[in-house]
């Protein structure tokens, strides 16, 4: 390599043997392929298997604690054949069943006629039957 200063434009020969360098820094640097394939597919297997291993773990401890949290409340474990009373699906009522009740709701529950109007109930009949000039 030849000392450059900076009014001198560099050479093509200069550039090739710098990046000539560059190339074989990198060489020793990275690692081999093989290791490189052999990380990525210890990764993927233990990316699958820790998952897993946690969902199963939940599922696990969910049906333990609902044993564990269940089997002290009902009263028939006391084995005296008592079931606990749950109520019909027949007189059951959603919890959200006044939302449904709002103002107006008759209204909706009628289907209008061709002669009916809203103002019928608020201005007097003979406002509605005159029409304006007559």
């Amino acid at each position: 390599m030849t000392p450059r200063t900076d009014s001198s434009p560099p050479r093509d020969d200069d550039l090739r043997s710098r990046f000539e360098a560059l190339r074989r820094v990198d060489e020793k640097i990275a690692p081999e392929f093989g290791v490189l394939i052999s990380r990525a597919s210890a990764r993927k297997h233990r990316s699958i298997v820790l998952p897993a291993a946690l969902a199963a773990a939940a599922v696990v401890i969910a049906i333990v604690g609902r044993r564990f949290v269940t089997g002290r409340s009902h009263p028939d474990t006391l084995g005296t054949g008592a079931r606990p009373t749950t109520p019909s699906i027949v007189s059951w009522q959603s919890p959200t069943a006044s939302l449904l009740q709002t103002p107006g709701l008759d209204l909706l529950r009628t289907v209008p006629t061709l002669r009916s109007s809203l103002l019928r109930g608020t201005l007097p009949e003979s406002l509605l039957t005159r029409h304006p000039g007559a």
